[in-house]
Order: structure tokens, then C-alpha cells, then sequence
């Protein structure tokens, strides 16, 4: 058996508006610690960590990840979604990860990704037509506790897979990575993206 519980946030927000208020709140909640572990995971202790930030601006970064993350992943469609890996043990948070359809013209993205000035890098899986609407791959985050275990790979694994079952059609993925992220880069590359 899996250590992990996958729990796909959508799913569970989706889920929660059409049967009540006591699921309601547990999606609630699960949106509330999923952003928390961003922000301490990727924010504070992960390729962005190199700012220091006062009470007042991590509060702001709190409430604009939770403001971001709930116009993105609670929406009742299927363009978007969020995996949260938790342990089976004691239902931590390990890993999260989430997927967007999005308008993409690969132009700009060429652009972004080859700024001096860019703190992000993008990566494709294939070639895609200059502009389309593409699966984009971000919020990746592993807990600060159980890096080089293999969950950034499953967790991404699980998106791939959410996005070949659920848009066939797409020959193409992007992903948001921090340029400064060397293990995330050789991951993704790895995994086959350019």
C-alpha cells in the first residue's frame, strides 16, 4: 500500500458545493493548509526563499496565495485542478502540485523564458503551434522534511496523468519553474521536458 493519500482539491471543493455545509468546511480547510505548505514550502523554504519577509508582507503573501489559489482551483470546471499528497499516517501535507488550461502563445513564452530578467523558466513537452490553449503545470511544492524522496516526481506523475485522461486531444504541456531551481530543472528534464 501507498504511504500517500492523493486528494485532488477541485475535486473535493466541487464536491463539497453540491453536498453540504460539513464538506463544504473540509475543502475549506484543506484550500487553507494547502496554502500554508505553499507558502512555508515553496515561499520560505524552497527556490524562492531568498527574501526575507516581515509579519505584515507574509501575511500578505498568505492571503494572496489563498486568493490565488481559490480563483483557480475552486472553480466549478474542469480546466483546472490541484493534487495535495498527504501522508497516510497523520495526513500531512507532502506534496502539491496543480495543472490550468491556458491561453499560451509561444512567442511570449519564448520571451519569459530567455529574460535576463526572468525569475521563471518555462519548459514544453513538445513543439506546440505559436498560440493555443495548453495545460500549464505549476505550484509544484514538497515539504521541506521529505525532499529527495521521489514525491516531486509523483506528484507531477499524477498531473500528467489527470491531463492525459481528462484532455486527450492535448499533444502539449508547459510548466512554471524557478530558474534558480537546479533540482527541479534536472527533474523536468528528466521527465522529458525541454
Amino acid at each position: 500500500p501507498s504511504p500517500y493519500h492523493v486528494v485532488r482539491l477541485s475535486d473535493l471543493w466541487r464536491s463539497a458545493n453540491r453536498n453540504g455545509p460539513q464538506q463544504a468546511g473540509a475543502s475549506m480547510a484543506l484550500l487553507e493548509d494547502t496554502t500554508d505548505f505553499f507558502v512555508h514550502n515553496f515561499w520560505l523554504n524552497g527556490p524562492a526563499a531568498d527574501t526575507c519577509y516581515n509579519w505584515k508582507q507574509l501575511q500578505r503573501l498568505q492571503n494572496l496565495q489563498y486568493d490565488d489559489f481559490q480563483q483557480r482551483y475552486t472553480q466549478d470546471n474542469q480546466e483546472s485542478q490541484l493534487f495535495v499528497l498527504t501522508s497516510q499516517y497523520d495526513n500531512e501535507i507532502l506534496a502539491c502540485a496543480g495543472v490550468n488550461l491556458c491561453h499560451i502563445d509561444t512567442r511570449e513564452m519564448e520571451t519569459w523564458s530567455t529574460s535576463a530578467q526572468s525569475t521563471t523558466t518555462a519548459f514544453r513537452s513538445n513543439q506546440p503551434p505559436e498560440a493555443c490553449i495548453i495545460p500549464l503545470i505549476g505550484d509544484v511544492a514538497v515539504s521541506r522534511n521529505h525532499r529527495r524522496q521521489g514525491l516531486a516526481k509523483r506528484v507531477v506523475g499524477l498531473v500528467q496523468d489527470y491531463i492525459r485522461y481528462t484532455w486527450p486531444q492535448q499533444e502539449y504541456c508547459f510548466l512554471w519553474v524557478e530558474s534558480n531551481n537546479g533540482g527541479a530543472l534536472q527533474l523536468y528534464q528528466q521527465l522529458g521536458y525541454r
